[in-house]
């Protein structure tokens, strides 16, 4: 084909097609073109109530107006329907606009163009006043993107823009709501589960009891997701309606059937005026869903509720939606062993076979005992500290019924709890389990046993006096005029006079008034950890040979004049216990407290000379080396027998300082040190220092200590009393001539 040919066909075939529009536009003219785009149906979409649409020989799809937002199919089923696609429909239709209108003397194009003889779409809209608004939709208009509509019960043919069918060219499924409850999980009362698990759950003051197939509180958490899961149920898939038989779905029977008691409120009155309206009724119904056989990650289901049809349409939900709704037993009941609100607590009565305790609140506190009239207050944080445990201590399982090994015949702990106009709640603590890891414990309102982890268990059984009150003393610290304290095998004796602090046995030496005062000042307000026993309980204790004695002389203030305070102390198995000579119970004290008694007393000053009274500082160990003041001005030093050594001063100055100023870290012994056992017969450095008096003061160190670090050291000039030196001490004085070369 040549070039000639092609652009004679090509203005063949455009004449062809000018003159086919011709013809179709010369019979679109007419004397009633009307004005563009004006809508065809005047109306609002809050103006529906009702919406039908049938596709081609498709059965009707209808769908009525619930409320403002909801709407329901009503055919070919009745089901909750996708309101937003059905709201997308409607105001689709509203939103339609035609460009032209042919009445009958328009000669308005023949049905072998429009199709609305046999349209492809009849919609139909029903608004508040029940009036219907029906329309054919027929095929698109040949060339263009406008499709003709015919109003039924109007002679007139319009031109709407858009391809109208194509817009509701859409699939049932699409129309039918997945979420196919209205309904709030928190309206759910009542849950009857049966099949692979069996349950009965009610509602009562916001929580859940299991009725079914025992009696106990159910797990709150693990209720509310059951009946979150039923009441925001999502359909993943539908599958089929009404099918021949269920069994292929697992759903005959069904492996779990989940019937749901709704309450729910409405007005009693039609009235939407608030003021008008009555009291609110309740309404009740049903709603049960059957469970099937697993595909995949889902299951397959169907729903059957009182206000739908007899339609059963099988769908698909979350595989975890079964799972929320068939908890096992253990997650299904409520883990704690006591549900109470602990500012209703009124009264405790804690009882053991050897002892018991009534505990009364009085305002923010509580009382000991039935007498409110002069009231002995408990230690308030013991007992709000054990309300609180108590309250939160949950179980790792139960166990039906009550058992001889339970040990719940005699218990070793009962507790009452009075809960003021909800009643008395009693909570009885058995023996161990055979592993001895758990404790039996039952709550009397349960038909079972919790069996609790034996930590948590021990720390609701407790001693009746652990309540009592842990303040043990109480005195003014600048009061304190004298102490005796034994400590082991040591007296001390120390005594103050104008605000200084003198040790009287077993030397005479300065007191170390740091250490003394912040001793006093940590027993005098003190406050116990805990209670621990009675004061005829003290070899339990070790307190029948305590290591620590102590009388405190208060005579500082006319109020505390001739005041004595005495008390010992002890430890043991780890732990601190003290006991006043006029107290009725034992305390457990912190370790930070009773390690003050350890503290050094005396004055950790070793020496009493100034680093510019040194002439001379001489070091022994490996090798003896002495320094000498020059004898000049400038403070410079040599180094004895050795005149080319050039002494770096400012090395050997901070030595001498240190020593000047050394203190220990204790004494080990005052005044009969057992020299041999201590190292410190053969010392192994001494350092030794002349003054311009011409004494002499040396100080031994030996190579060994009370630890790998530390070590024992004593003054040539007192050699009985030794003492222990910090190893970064020490460190000072391990010195050899390099150190100090200039």
């Amino acid at each position: 084909m040549n070039a000639k040919t092609t652009i004679i066909l090509l203005i063949c075939l455009l004449a062809a097609v000018g003159g086919l529009y011709f013809l179709q536009s010369s019979g679109e003219q007419g004397n009633q073109n009307v004005a563009q785009s004006r809508k065809l149906i005047d109306l609002t979409f809050n103006d529906i109530k009702a919406y039908e649409i049938k596709l081609d020989s498709e059965p009707a799809r209808a769908f009525a107006r619930v409320n403002d937002n909801d709407w329901r199919m009503t055919a070919p089923i009745a089901t909750a329907a996708q309101g937003s696609q059905v709201e997308s429909d409607v105001r689709k239709i509203l939103d339609l606009q035609y460009d032209k209108a042919y009445g009958p003397k328009d000669d308005p194009p023949g049905n072998d163009l429009t199709s609305l003889d046999a349209p492809l779409a009849v919609v139909k809209l029903t608004d508040n006043e029940d009036n219907t608004h029906l329309l054919k939709i027929g095929a698109r208009q040949q060339l263009s993107d406008k499709t003709y509509i015919k109003k039924v019960g109007s002679d007139a043919v319009y031109l709407v823009k858009g391809d109208v069918h194509q817009q509701f060219d859409k699939k049932l499924p699409e129309y039918r709501s997945k979420r196919l409850m209205n309904f709030r999980a928190a309206d759910i009362v009542r849950l009857e589960v049966s099949g692979e698990i069996n349950y009965l759950a009610v509602k009562e003051d916001g929580g859940w009891n299991i009725e079914a197939p025992f009696r106990a509180r159910a797990d709150l958490p693990t209720l509310n997701r059951a009946a979150s899961a039923l009441a925001n149920l999502f359909v993943v898939d539908f599958i089929e309606d009404n099918p021949a038989t269920l069994r292929p779905y697992g759903l005959a029977p069904p492996r779990l059937t989940v019937k749901a008691t709704i309450q729910e409120e409405e007005k009693s009155s039609a009235d939407d005026n608030a003021d008008d309206a009555g009291p609110p009724t309740t309404k009740e119904r049903t709603i049960t869903l059957a469970i099937g056989a697993k595909v995949e990650n889902n299951v397959f289901a169907h729903l059957v509720s009182d206000d739908t049809s007899d339609l059963v349409t099988v769908f698909q939900v979350s595989e975890s939606t079964f799972k929320n709704l068939a908890p096992s037993a253990n997650d299904l009941r409520d883990k704690r062993v006591v549900q109470f609100n602990q500012p209703l607590v009124s009264r405790i009565e804690y009882t053991t076979p050897g002892d018991s305790i009534v505990l009364q609140r009085n305002g923010s506190d509580w009382a000991i005992g039935e007498d409110t009239t002069d009231p002995v207050f408990a230690e308030r944080s013991a007992v709000d500290d054990f309300l609180r445990v108590l309250k939160n201590i949950k179980a790792e399982g139960f166990e039906d019924g009550t058992l001889p090994k339970h040990g719940l015949g005699s218990p070793r702990a009962t507790i009452d709890l009075n809960l003021g106009s909800q009643g008395t709640t009693t909570i009885l603590i058995g023996a161990e389990t055979p592993s001895k890891t758990g404790v039996y414990i039952q709550n009397a309102s349960d038909e079972t046993v919790a069996v609790v982890p034996v930590a948590e268990a021990n720390k609701i059984l407790v001693d009746p006096i652990s309540f009592n009150s842990r303040a043990v003393l109480s005195f003014d610290a600048s009061a304190v005029s004298s102490f005796d304290l034994r400590r082991g095998n040591t007296q001390l004796t120390l005594t103050k006079q104008d605000d200084r602090w003198q040790m009287t046995a077993p030397i005479t030496g300065d007191g170390n008034k740091a250490n003394i005062e912040a001793m006093l000042a940590s027993f005098a307000n003190l406050t116990a950890m805990r209670v621990v026993g009675r004061a005829d309980d003290l070899g339990a204790f070790g307190l029948d040979a305590p290591q620590y004695s102590m009388v405190i002389n208060l005579t500082g203030t006319p109020e505390a004049d001739g005041e004595t305070i005495a008390f010992t102390a002890v430890r043991q198995g780890g732990s601190r216990y003290l006991l006043t000579d006029d107290g009725a119970f034992i305390y457990e004290l912190e370790e930070r407290t009773i390690s003050e008694l350890d503290k050094e007393f005396l004055t950790t000053a070793i020496f009493d000379f100034a680093a510019a009274d040194v002439v001379s500082i001489g070091f022994s160990g490996d090798a003896d080396i002495t320094f000498e003041r020059s004898g000049s001005d400038d403070g410079a030093w040599k180094l004895l027998d050795e005149p080319t050594f050039e002494v770096a001063t400012p090395m050997l100055t901070p030595t001498i300082e240190a020593l000047a100023a050394l203190n220990c870290e204790r004494y080990v012994s005052y005044d009969d040190a057992e020299i041999e056992a201590l190292g410190l017969d053969q010392p192994w450095r001494r350092v030794t220092v002349k003054l311009t008096d011409g004494n002499t003061r040396t100080l031994e160190i030996a190579d060994r200590g009370p630890n790998a670090a530390d070590r024992y050291a004593r003054i040539a000039e007192n050699p009985q009393r030794a003492f222990v030196l910090l190893g970064t001490t020490v460190s000072q004085f391990n010195k050899s001539a390099a150190d100090f070369k200039k």
